[in-house]
């Protein structure tokens, strides 16, 4: 006998038994603001592939789930010392919510770090103007709709105006649910003018985590600042990740992102970047690896809307087994924004006849006087290359392994920041078979 498809309406009991428990409840503009997301979710339901932007991506076994808000979990130091990094200030959230006695706040006096439930008891007017925020983005799907639901936690964080920050800061986010648990998380970061810094986020999990986590993080680079962010997905393979990314920049702003996408069964990240400034230039660098049968999905918007604006987009995938990535960039330029460059390549490497990429590169411009260019490839290993590194004596099986590391590092590589570097290429190489080989040529 065949199940009927759960439906966002069936999830309501659930959720609404959930509101009771979540912080800040007592105040009344905030609980109105989750019931009118609760009845958002509900109106818009599960998105299925009638929807443009959800073609290819099913979401019926995430519709299943029995839904339930993750609970604060004791962790132990030891249990996440292998996801640190050297050299960072740590900011620890285990299913969703800030845990102190894991992190290491920074002592420079020109970033302050706070969580969002802390600020809903101490400053509820801070937290509504950042609440205000993300209503100015929303994303119109359930998934948003349900995060903003159940929004509880997450991190504040702000760069003073002048402060250059000597010690990047790592968002660390550890899932340890085992029961389909829904995680929202949702975090600001705002770099003030003339400012500097680096701001990392790792979303991870162990190996029989099979958490929902909905993450948003609201970005605002200021007039003439230079933020580094780089976002790290490695939850476990039974979870499900979906993601928001909003980013506005000011003029002279500089914005160097980096996605690096490699866990959950089915995972997914809308961006969306405005250039609203003149001058402002941003750098985003992409990876995506999957495997078996994941499915990774990144929709991109990138939006030039003054003149004298630069962006630069390089996205990779490698697909294996009977994995699927989907990815949907598109540039924007607006009808004043004239002197605009913007360029996007996306290429891809197929290793198995099973695997699948759907990529659709966008070019919208409404300018005349730009330099724009997107693009597309979809292929698999070079036999030129190949035949060239077994003539040096090299396996073919040793040199597509060796293709396919250089193929990734292009990426890889763009990381500056270098505990984050050696963390990633060594989890990277550790996928891929014979990996001590690997290390040794590289």
């Amino acid at each position: 006998m065949s199940t009927a498809l759960r439906q966002t309406g069936d999830w309501q009991p659930e959720l609404a038994t959930a509101l009771t428990t979540l912080p800040g409840n007592k105040l009344d503009w905030l609980a109105q603001r989750r019931a009118k997301a609760l009845n958002q979710f509900v109106e818009l339901g599960f998105p299925t592939r009638k929807t443009e932007t959800w073609k290819y991506l099913a979401t019926h076994a995430i519709a299943q789930i029995t839904p339930a808000l993750s609970q604060s979990a004791v962790v132990d130091s030891n249990q996440i010392t292998q996801w640190r990094l050297d050299g960072c200030d740590e900011v620890v959230f285990v299913n969703g919510i800030f845990h102190a006695g894991l992190s290491s706040l920074p002592s420079d006096q020109n970033i302050a770090v706070k969580s969002l439930a802390e600020l809903l008891v101490t400053a509820p007017e801070q937290a509504k103007e950042l609440l205000a925020q993300i209503d100015q983005n929303k994303a119109n799907d359930a998934f948003d709709a349900l995060n903003q639901t159940l929004i509880r936690d997450g991190a504040v964080v702000t760069i003073a105006d002048n402060g250059v920050i000597e010690r990047p800061l790592h968002l660390l986010f550890v899932s340890t649910t085992t029961n389909n648990a829904i995680t929202p998380v949702n975090n600001w970061i705002s770099a003030g003018k003339n400012s500097q810094g680096t701001v990392i986020e790792t979303y991870i999990g162990n190996d029989k985590a099979n958490n929902l986590t909905l993450s948003r993080t609201t970005i605002n680079a200021a007039e003439n600042s230079q933020l580094n962010h780089y976002r790290c997905q490695r939850e476990s393979k039974q979870a499900y990740h979906f993601a928001e990314m909003t980013v506005e920049q000011a003029r002279s702003s500089r914005f160097s992102a980096h996605s690096i996408a490699l866990g959950s069964a089915i995972a997914r990240i809308n961006m969306k970047i405005v250039l609203a400034g003149q001058g402002a230039d941003c750098q985003l660098n992409g990876l995506y690896l999957t495997k078996d049968k994941q499915v990774s999905d990144h929709h991109i918007e990138m939006q030039h809307a003054v003149p004298h604006c630069r962006s630069d987009q390089l996205f990779k995938g490698v697909m294996d087994d009977q994995s699927r990535a989907i990815f949907n960039g598109r540039i924007l330029v607006n009808k004043d924004a004239q002197k605009t460059e913007a360029y996007l390549t996306n290429r891809n490497l197929l290793l198995s006849k099973l695997a699948d990429i759907n990529t659709k590169p966008e070019l919208e411009i409404y300018a005349d006087d730009v330099k724009c260019s997107h693009g597309a490839t979809i292929g698999q290993l070079d036999e030129h290359s190949l035949f060239y590194l077994q003539s040096r004596g090299i396996s073919r099986e040793q040199a597509e392994h060796l293709l396919i590391y250089a193929f990734i590092n292009d990426v890889v590589d763009r990381i500056t920041l270098d505990s984050l570097h050696e963390q990633i290429a060594s989890l990277i190489i550790g996928r891929l078979p014979d990996s001590e080989f690997i290390r040794e040529m590289v």
